[in-house]
């Protein structure tokens, strides 16, 4: 029996300077290679003669991108007249990505590289922000600690492949490779991305394009957590004298570890005693034991358990049940009714549809607290626990999600979304006037000279919860459970950060090998951050809703000042501050507080004492869109204001300072009063000092 096999070599680039020896022997020896595994593969087979030798060649012409040959493209002769039209001065070769662009600026000519990911997905590596005459497409391919910049003839057929299945010419956007029907839809959608940062864009299919909740995972409790504590001492440092003339750190004292403890909760009851621990190596110590009891329960959750026999009561509720008790659907053919249970502890969960039961995962992480914490209050409130979050704006926008039930409608179009990024307007804040004072009788020195509302739902239970709150933390959390969710909207996903973290050398190699690698940051010996240059942007945020919440908000406050305030004060109202959602009048009139009783409908009073000297009566309690008087009652005696997010002011018995960016304790102890008022009047500066710990 004879059998015709063909063994055969990859390509290599051959120039004037290759050594055809060496290449002819190593091509030699992977053929003679592959004819002994061939012959070893399978018994009985021997090489009987060689037929032929075919040896392929194909044309490769390196300068033919920026000079491109009529003759004999193929010839490096061809091009040998270019060869001192370009400035390599200060290039290496090979030519790193980080001297494209000087190598760029040097010659004038717009170089774009592109790459491709391991699915094969073709990304901007680095795109040019000159506009030149001359400009050029190239495609950097990296083979282990080996590049190569290939000429990209023609981008829309490298990438049109991966954007759609048609088959005629497209325009494509160079910056995030979104393809286009004609040329002139590429130039509107230019002027919209070309100040973006270059990323293939990544946007909803029509398949997906709502967004609602579906991580139900979340509302079931994670069945470990661990609840840790350290206690330190602090110990003296020395340290050398700084320069005076510049900010600076003076680092006087350490805190040292010297003990700790930590509690597992376990879901299905006691699981282990605490451990306590103290002595020097505290930290050391610390991880050591956390690791043995994370080994163990990642043990547990490998190894899952059956469903222990139901009772009566659940037998019942399980033959009743209608609706899947995580996404409330009813059970069909396609979706049948399942008895879902904890893989742990072994206790039935309730009657579940077949989806929601394959989409439960045991979770593959072992959460750690430090200092108190107690999720019951998100169970109970929102019906999730916060131990699968890292944020609570992520809770609370899921939480959102879960309580509305609402599915919003995503772009699917990138234009669309460049649009509505365009049209976000940030609140109104302004210092409108430096200083006022106050002279009124209830001062002591007075003298007498269409849509579907679908997130209200959700607002309002928040503030139901807050008005019911009896500390200042839950008024707080329940404040920020509604304002994150504004910020969650608004999240802008090209400020994402990749950052990979490495324990071991291999894998942070691996990593510092991508062509997309930035930086990286060592915190010790086996723990390295490595931040990436992302890829994609994945644009999967309803941001509409942001720049709605903030152009309403506008309106509301607008509609005080000009409708209301200005229309009943007229030339005795001045506005002295305002930041996004407050204001600062000084209003010359007998008695204010008997003005706003005039339109109590406009306020909130809930804050007011009860027997407040106004006669005041409490209306409003958190009523969304009524203006509130944030002193309660007390008298803002005096005003100065230096710029916007930049204020101080006086009350009766308590003085307030607001200043962006610095820290509430630093506000409290280091700037006084006096400092803005000096700063207001003088170019005044003053030396501050900040404790660091």
């Amino acid at each position: 029996m004879i059998k015709n096999v063909e063994f055969k070599t990859s390509n290599n680039e051959v120039f004037q300077e290759t050594n055809f020896v060496s290449l002819y022997d190593t091509m030699s020896e992977k053929i003679v290679k592959e004819s002994e595994d061939f012959e070893g593969k399978d018994s009985g087979w021997t090489l009987d003669e060689i037929l032929r030798l075919e040896v392929r060649t194909n044309r490769y012409s390196p300068f033919r991108a920026l000079y491109p040959s009529a003759n004999h493209p193929n010839k490096t002769s061809s091009y040998a007249t270019h060869l001192n039209k370009l400035n390599f001065d200060g290039i290496s070769f090979p030519t790193p990505l980080n001297e494209v662009k000087k190598f760029s600026k040097m010659n004038d000519i717009g170089i774009n590289i592109y790459s491709f990911e391991e699915d094969l997905k073709i990304f901007p590596l680095l795109i040019s922000d000159i506009v030149c005459e001359k400009h050029i497409d190239l495609l950097y391919i990296k083979n282990n600690d080996l590049g190569h910049y290939c000429f990209i003839k023609s981008l829309s057929r490298l990438v049109s492949k991966q954007l759609s299945k048609h088959q005629h010419k497209t325009y494509i956007c160079k910056r995030c490779l979104s393809a286009f029907q004609t040329e002139y839809k590429l130039l509107q959608h230019n002027e919209m991305c070309g100040d973006k940062s270059p990323a293939r864009v990544v946007m909803p299919s029509e398949t997906c394009k709502f967004l609602k909740f579906k991580i139900f995972q979340h509302s079931l409790k994670i069945p470990f957590v661990v609840y840790a504590d350290f206690e330190c001492v602090t110990m003296k440092t020395d340290t050398c004298c700084p320069d005076p003339n510049f900010s600076f750190t003076n680092m006087y004292e350490k805190h040292v570890p010297i003990g700790f403890c930590y509690f597992i909760s376990y879901q299905g009851g006691h699981y282990k005693d605490p451990v306590v621990y103290r002595g020097t190596d505290a930290p050391k110590c610390f991880i050591e034991k956390l690791e043995k009891d994370a080994i163990e329960i990642e043990h547990i959750y490998k190894n899952p358990k059956p469903l222990l026999p139901l009772t009566e009561s659940e037998k019942q509720l399980y033959d009743n049940a209608k609706y899947c008790y995580f996404c409330d659907q009813t059970f069909r053919e396609n979706n049948i009714k399942v008895r879902d249970h904890n893989h742990v502890t072994q206790k039935f969960n309730g009657p579940c549809c077949n989806s929601c039961n394959l989409a439960m995962k045991t979770p593959k992480f072992l959460p750690v607290f430090f200092h108190n914490l107690s999720g019951k209050i998100c169970i109970h409130t929102y019906k999730l626990d916060l131990c699968w979050y890292f944020t609570t704006p992520a809770l609370s926008w899921d939480a959102m999600l879960l309580n509305t039930k609402v599915a919003i409608e995503l772009f699917t179009d990138y234009d669309m979304l460049l649009f509505i990024e365009n049209g976000v307007r940030g609140g109104i804040s302004q210092c409108c006037n430096r200083y006022a004072i106050a002279n009124n009788k209830y001062m002591p020195n007075f003298n007498p000279d269409d849509e579907s509302p679908w997130l209200k739902n959700y607002i309002d239970y928040n503030t139901k919860l807050r008005t019911k709150a009896v500390n200042d933390f839950q008024k707080d959390f329940y404040k920020l459970m509604n304002n994150s969710i504004f910020g969650k909207t608004m999240e802008n996903v090209r400020r994402r950060v990749d950052i990979r973290l490495c324990s071991t050398e291999e894998q942070a190699r691996k990593l510092i090998a991508k062509l997309n690698f930035n930086r990286r940051t060592i915190f010790s010996e086996n723990l390295m951050a490595i931040h990436l240059k992302k890829t994609n942007n994945k644009f999967f945020k309803p941001i509409q809703v942001g720049m709605t919440i903030l152009d309403l908000s506008k309106v509301l406050m607008y509609s005080f000042h000009y409708e209301y305030m200005k229309h009943r004060y007229d030339s005795k109202i001045k506005l002295m501050f305002t930041d996004t959602d407050s204001f600062i009048y000084e209003i010359k009139t007998d008695d204010f507080y008997s003005d706003m009783k005039d339109d109590l409908n406009l306020y909130d009073t809930s804050d007011y004492d009860k027997n407040n000297v106004y006669n005041l009566p409490l209306v409003n309690k958190k009523v969304i869109g009524k203006m509130k008087d944030v002193n309660k009652g007390n008298i803002m005696t005096e005003y100065v204001g230096l710029k916007s997010k930049i204020y101080a002011y006086k009350t009766n018995n308590k003085i307030e300072k607001r200043l962006k960016g610095i820290k509430k304790q630093t506000l409290k102890n280091k700037l006084m009063y006096s400092f803005s008022c000096m700063c207001w009047n003088f170019d005044f500066k003053e030396k501050k000092t900040r404790m660091r710990t």
